[in-house]
């Protein structure tokens, strides 16, 4: 009977023991990290990464390169009524309706090697017919932005869904 005893005051022990080295290299080693988060949280949180005058020591490239690489993969020739009829035929390839016809409106922008056009394209289809619209003016040539979009589904139908979306396409201008 006292061995049970001895036995199971053994395993206890040994026990006990694991839990207090588990708890050393385990549990502190996570509440270290926990608290090294929490600091860059705290830091993100207070802006201050993102003061203008100060430029990170890895930062490589700066601003204007990053520019001049956007600016080598937008192509220079386009014709904007070519470019927008390469949309409204790729709104017909998916089999999409169109609420409003596309209008292309110029914007001034200080880079004056480009020309930046903006079109609000709303269309009404399926979800998949809507993500195959978007991928497909993602391959088209030039620089496209789509600003501020927004899926609903349509009040009629609940298989349709109606996509609002502002593009913006950016192109040399003949002059560069």
């Amino acid at each position: 009977m006292i061995k049970k005893y001895k036995i199971i005051v053994f395993v206890c022990f040994i026990a006990i023991i694991f839990n207090m080295v588990a708890k050393i290299y385990l549990v502190n080693e996570q509440s270290k990290k926990i608290s090294i988060l929490q600091k860059v949280v705290a830091v993100a949180r207070s802006g201050s990464y993102l003061d203008p005058d100060k430029k990170p020591a890895h930062h490589i490239f700066t601003e204007q390169d990053d520019i001049n690489k956007i600016i080598r993969k937008i192509p220079g020739e386009f014709l904007l009524t070519e470019f927008a009829a390469e949309i409204m035929a790729l709104i017909d390839k998916n089999h999409l309706f169109v609420e409003d016809s596309l209008i292309f409106k110029p914007e001034k922008i200080k880079q004056p090697d480009l020309l930046k056009y903006n079109t609000n394209i709303i269309v009404t289809g399926s979800y998949i017919q809507i993500k195959k619209l978007i991928s497909d003016i993602q391959n088209l040539p030039g620089l496209s932005f789509f600003n501020s979009p927004s899926l609903i589904r349509t009040k009629d139908n609940q298989n349709k869904v109606k996509l609002n979306v502002e593009l913006s396409v950016f192109f040399k201008s003949e002059a560069a």
